[in-house]
């Protein structure tokens, strides 16, 4: 832990279990909290006048960042100071991460211009589902289907006079019915939520035993296949690989799509100049397949390095930012 990054005060722990309050200082320490919600690896944080909101491990949770100070407050008491370092991946080091992944122009400026952005430690069933709704969708209809599901199927709770919902577990959507998944706005997606969150339920694959293996073994297991199909439908590569990044602790993923594509081939062309059967010239396309894709990945995470997701998610914020593109046209990273 930083030893700048300290608890301020607690404002309010109720002995009941059903109130958290405090700040925490944030001196030395970069944070940019509206980029690292907003920047697309996260669905479910909504403004509300000062605050951001969202309801994390079955807790309402509100943020808010003054100057220095981290203010927050949650609906029970298992939100603390930990547990919001672990979220907001204060433990990461910035300055360590940037001189690994600073290694061009394009890179300083976004570094530059978006430092404080952070990765997200998501809950690796909620990424799952989330990602795999976010297929072939813009971001503020990514955010729609999510709350709907949510709101058929999750926990109620009303914190301050508004009532939230829970992200539903896995063996509540593995026990829905396709039509309720489809009228939450999903589609097709319907069919490979409900089939890989039976997948989950039954345990044939534990995501929360994957985050101590390192990234091919784990890239194997999510897009593993049986003589029935895909072990977890719905989950391709880069569905895979944002998994990975924002909930399995491997950041050296570098999920690809239509714009880290683009912005590969405006910047860094030069990387494939000898690669044969993947030349710049015909990326036109909008589909990525699945050699291309293997191979624009093992390149940009060879050239970034261990912190490859980091070099990402700064990448598609900028290009994104600096092109001037309107948030509800924003195609997230799986258009």
């Amino acid at each position: 832990m930083p030893s700048s990054m300290m608890l301020v005060k607690i404002i309010n722990n109720s002995d009941s279990g059903d109130l958290m309050e405090f700040q925490l200082n944030l001196s030395e320490i970069p944070l940019n909290l509206e980029n690292s919600l907003e920047c697309g690896q996260v669905f479910r944080w909504r403004r509300e006048n000062s605050w951001w909101v969202a309801v994390i491990d079955n807790t309402v949770v509100k943020l808010k960042q003054e100057d220095n100070l981290l203010n927050v407050k949650s609906s029970s008491n298992n939100i603390n100071e930990k547990f919001i370092r672990k979220y907001l991946r204060i433990n990461d080091s910035l300055p360590d991460i940037f001189a690994s992944i600073n290694r061009d122009q394009v890179m300083a400026t976004a570094i530059t211009k978006l430092n404080g952005l952070r990765l997200i430690n998501q809950s690796p069933w909620e990424c799952l589902a989330s990602f795999i709704c976010a297929t072939y969708k813009n971001i503020i209809a990514i955010k729609t289907m999510i709350s709907n599901i949510c709101c058929r199927f999750g926990k109620r709770i009303e914190f301050e006079g508004i009532i939230y919902y829970t992200f539903p577990e896995a063996e509540v959507v593995a026990n829905a019915d396709r039509q309720s998944l489809e009228d939450c706005g999903l589609g097709y997606r319907a069919k490979f939520l409900l089939e890989t969150a039976k997948r989950i339920s039954s345990r044939e694959v534990v995501l929360e035993n994957l985050e101590s293996a390192n990234y091919e073994n784990v890239r194997e297991i999510l897009l593993g296949t049986t003589s029935n199909g895909k072990i977890l439908p719905g989950v391709g590569p880069k569905v895979a690989d944002c998994v990975m990044l924002f909930s399995l602790e491997k950041l050296d993923a570098f999920p690809i799509d239509v714009w880290i594509r683009r912005t590969i081939k405006k910047y860094y062309s030069h990387l494939f100049d000898n690669d044969s059967n993947h030349p710049i010239s015909n990326w036109e396309n909008n589909s990525i397949g699945s050699a291309e894709y293997t191979t624009i990945s093992k390149t940009m995470r060879k050239y970034f390095g261990s912190y490859a997701g980091y070099a990402q998610e700064y990448l598609f914020h900028y290009v994104r930012e600096s092109e001037l593109v309107s948030f509800t046209s924003v195609s997230s990273k799986f258009s």
